[in-house]
């Protein structure tokens, strides 16, 4: 599956470099809390990268994937008057237990941005990722958002909750810490649904730096409530003080879906319209300018909006939660009235562009509803790009033909198909194409001209007769060597000898003893097939059926005219 995994942060360095999060984003000036761990072997690319400002003449800022420490190809300059830039040449393939961040190094001292990011994971599952702001040291007990960048451990669970948008089941948890935890401690990690901990958990142990559990699975419901949980031995003055990070994956019960989970900081207000980030980053306050919450897109859908207030608006008082698409409302929006403290989009879908950027917008619905803070998950699928009038027009047509075995091979743009066909239908078609004894049996197109049996003189019967035979032992000779049996002996002898092959029309009908009573050819049942399969229609009227059609046409006539 693919998974387009978005961050975005403000206040980028016009001197030093910045290492931002993968998931959610936060500009960090040193690594140590800026890796987020992989639980899951695939491939990163298409990185994405747009800025809030150009970063001026001879200016630039340079974004690149570090995959545990390391540089990786995957790079993205962006500089001058341009604000955006992308990499679609390079890729980067991790395994489970890499820790990934972002690098950005400016250039010339640009102009000062923020700025927001997407990348594509291909892998079996989607990645939910984290990273905290602070270390491990201050509580026996701590909790954290499950997805975050740069959000603060503390050892109250409720300000960390997330909301699950969509059916699934999460498993694989990998951890790391920045660096051994000291001989004598131990640090556990424990996925809690709903506030009651999960079997999905791993401790690092004694002087250790990495754990995981790669053999239990969690399933969640929408709606379900999820946090992680920290807990060190031994407890107080001695319990390990380390900044941990971690990864797990979720499986959607839906193919393609991945999950996008935020729990902001602080209180909506209760007359401002304000913005948030989609994705958790800093678990940061509301605010109201939107372009500081900014995270970039690609081609998506986005739905299944669950959100969970601390507290409900009261009696003929409302919030309402928008998703909002390059600072536009979409029609995913959530509204939570009187009593309520749950609600949930799951009707409305919201179809977002590559280079588009996402943010979630508060609106309170009256003047004084009572002050709560919000949490919410929602979904995300890539878009699948079908043929457009552009890319469905077929570029090219290839038959590969051998005696018991054709295959066409369709090019549309960059896209291709193969058909196969079975050997009889070959032998029909072979048989049928020119029909060496009486013309062209009728095609949808029109009756051809019929191609007479040249006249051939009685003496010749039995030199005809031997050829045929020699050259019927030929093509089975080439059709047991490509299903993988041997000819006997002296067959494979007479082959040997075998004096080469003849001109196109006196090789087929040599080796063509098939006939069949129907007058059908092999182009017309290619035709026919893909007729059969023609999914999509333009707005011009025309089928991508009708082009493969207009293209055999064409082939049919210039494959006929080699037999005349």
């Amino acid at each position: 599956m693919q998974q387009i995994i978005i961050g975005g942060a403000a206040g980028l360095s016009t001197t030093a470099a910045r290492y931002p999060h993968l998931q959610g984003g936060s500009v960090n000036a040193n690594t140590t809390g800026s890796g987020q761990v992989v639980s899951v072997a695939g491939v990163f690319s298409g990185l994405r990268i747009r800025l809030s400002a150009a970063p001026g003449t001879s200016k630039s800022y340079t974004f690149r994937l570090v995959k545990n420490g390391v540089n990786t190809d995957i790079v993205v300059v962006i500089s001058g008057t341009d604000t955006t830039g992308i990499d679609s040449a390079h890729t980067a393939s991790v395994v489970a237990g890499d820790y990934l961040w972002l690098s950005c190094t400016p250039s010339g001292t640009p102009d000062a941005a923020d700025y927001s990011s997407s990348i594509v994971f291909t892998g079996d599952s989607a990645l939910v990722m984290g990273a905290p702001r602070n270390g491990t040291g201050s509580y026996d007990t701590n909790y954290v958002a499950l997805m975050c960048a740069s959000a603060y451990v503390t050892s109250s669970e409720t300000i960390h909750r997330q909301v699950i948008p969509t059916n699934g089941t999460i498993g694989s948890l990998y951890v790391r810490t920045h660096a051994a935890i000291t001989s004598g401690q131990t640090l556990t990690f424990t996925l809690r649904v709903n506030g009651v901990d999960s079997a999905l958990t791993c401790t690092i142990p004694n002087s250790g730096q990495t754990a995981n559990d790669t053999t239990h699975g969690v399933s969640v419901s929408a709606g379900d409530i999820v946090t992680l949980k920290m807990v060190g031995t031994p407890s107080g003055a001695g319990r390990p003080a380390v900044f941990p990070t971690w990864g797990v994956t979720f499986v959607p019960d839906i193919a393609g879906e991945s999950i996008l989970m935020n729990n902001p900081s602080g209180s909506m207000h209760q007359t401002n319209v304000e913005y948030n980030c989609p994705s958790s980053k800093s678990q940061i306050a509301w605010g109201v300018t939107e372009s500081n919450y900014y995270q970039l897109a690609n081609d998506c859908k986005v739905g299944k909006f669950h959100v969970l207030l601390s507290a409900t608006p009261q009696a003929d008082n409302s919030y309402t939660l928008t998703i909002r698409d390059d600072g536009a409302d979409t029609s995913v929006a959530v509204t939570i009235s009187d009593t309520d403290t749950t609600g949930n989009n799951t009707a409305d879908v919201a179809v977002v562009a590559a280079g588009s950027v996402l943010s979630v917008k508060s609106n309170p619905n009256t003047t004084t509803p009572r002050v709560s803070v919000a949490y919410w998950g929602f979904a995300m699928n890539p878009v699948v790009t079908r043929p457009t009038d552009a890319v469905a027009r077929v570029s090219s047509i290839r038959h590969i033909c051998r005696p018991g075995f054709c295959r066409m091979q369709v090019g549309l743009g960059d896209l291709g198909f193969d058909v196969d066909v079975a050997e009889a239908t070959v032998r029909k078609a072979l048989d049928t194409a020119i029909n060496i004894y009486g013309g062209v049996g009728e095609e949808p197109y029109g009756p051809k001209a019929p191609v007479s049996k040249p006249a051939e003189p009685p003496a010749m019967d039995r030199m005809i007769e031997e050829e045929r035979r020699l050259r019927e032992a030929g093509a089975e000779a080439y059709r047991r060597q490509y299903t993988g049996m041997q000819l006997p002996p002296p067959q494979f002898e007479e082959i040997r000898q075998f004096p080469g092959p003849p001109k196109p029309k006196t090789l087929w009908q040599k080796i063509t003893p098939w006939k069949e009573e129907r007058g059908e050819t092999f182009l017309s049942e290619v035709k026919e097939r893909w007729r059969a399969i023609t999914p999509w229609k333009e707005e011009v009227g025309e089928t991508f059926g009708g082009e493969v059609v207009e293209r055999i046409e064409s082939m049919r006539k210039w494959i006929g005219g080699l037999f005349k």
